[in-house]
């Protein structure tokens, strides 16, 4: 496995600190493009999804989702789940969360 970009080490770092920052390194990562979009997308969408627009998480965890299918990359797709289910806790979906929580783990 590569070394991740040092800008998505850094969007990992403040994803829960500063989701805000996180999703402005996540837009750069993307904007790039190359393997690195995927860690774009998924930090957009993690920001959006719990602190932003819905329609936009759900967009860029579709591009994060289809960038990680593309590259093979088993990790990446299971933060995609990650971030789904804390999207369906957000909008009260508990018992959907909980059974893709079961799944991945």
């Amino acid at each position: 496995m590569a070394e991740p970009h040092p800008l998505a080490r850094r969007a990992w770092e403040l994803s829960y600190l500063d989701p805000l920052a996180a999703r402005d390194l996540g837009r750069q990562l993307a904007d790039g493009g190359g393997d690195d979009a995927a860690h774009g997308w998924l930090h957009m969408a993690l920001a959006e999804v719990r602190t932003g627009d819905d329609a936009l998480a759900q967009a860029a965890l579709a591009r994060a989702h289809d960038a990680y299918t593309q590259l093979g990359d088993a990790l990446g797709l299971a933060l995609c789940d990650e971030v789904l289910a804390i999207h369906l806790r957000r909008i009260h979906d508990h018992a959907a969360s909980a059974a893709l929580q079961a799944e991945i783990d």
